[in-house]
Formats: structure tokens, sequence, C-alpha cells
């Protein structure tokens, strides 16, 4: 469950950094693989803030880490950030967005996971990690 407002007793375990990728009305996900959590479902690039790591700096290193993309091909722009409840697992979501500033053709995932550049129109349709589309509602006045 997602709360834009710090919940009672909420007690983070980890803060994490994500992004919506767009270039030209799309927006680039990737398949997570089957060694990870949720495996075979679509996600955002992102990832856990390392100790010292500012939300922005995470989601430079993520994003690249994920893509092979770096933040200089990109404008950034913060969204929110908000207070996640899931799995019984409570986090601080940092939600960002990127425009490339011109389309990358060859995507080099981490684990070599499929990608997909989905209409934003079309997000809802893609079996989608869990909240995501809740994130998305976030973002969506922004993209």
């Amino acid at each position: 469950m997602i709360h834009n407002d710090k919940p009672e007793n909420f007690n983070p375990d980890f803060e994490v950094s994500g992004c919506f990728c767009e270039y030209d009305g799309k927006l680039l996900f990737i398949k997570r693989s089957a060694s990870r959590s949720y495996a075979g479902k679509w996600g955002m690039p992102g990832g856990k803030l390392e100790k010292g790591e500012t939300p922005e700096e995470a989601m430079d290193r993520e994003f690249f880490e994920e893509t092979g993309i770096t933040a200089d091909k990109f404008k950034k722009e913060f969204v929110k950030s908000v207070f996640v409840s899931q799995n019984g697992n409570d986090m601080v979501y940092h939600l960002f967005i990127l425009k490339l500033k011109d389309f990358i053709e060859n995507i080099v995932t981490e684990d070599g996971e499929e990608i997909t550049w989905e209409h934003i129109e079309n997000v809802k349709n893609l079996d989608l990690v869990e909240d995501v589309s809740e994130v998305f509602e976030l973002a969506c006045s922004k993209l």
C-alpha cells in the first residue's frame, strides 16, 4: 500500500529510487528475470539506496546498472517520495521521471532481461510489479 504521508508507526527497512524513463510518449519497462523477486513481471528501473547515497545519486547509479545509459543522456525530474508498506516491509520510495534526449535502441539490461517501450496509455495492460500501477498514477501528471 502506498501512502502520500508517513503513516503512524512507519519504520522503513530501506529506501528505493525508481523512475519512469520516457521517450516520445513511450515508457521503458524491464521484465524481471527468474532469479529476482516478482519474476516475469514488468518493472521500471530502480533499486535500493546504498549507504551515504542520495536518492538522485541512487537513481543515476541504478539506471546505469540496469540499462547502460548514463545520466547525461536524460533530463531528470523528481516527482515525490512516498511511503510503501509491502510484504511486511516498510520503505521510502523516491520517484523520478527520466526523459531521454535521444532514443537509444540497444539497451543492455543487467541480467539480459527483456525490455519494452510501452505507450503511456497502454501501461496498465502490462503485468506489472506490485504497486507500480499506483506509482504510475502519481507520475502521470508529469509525463
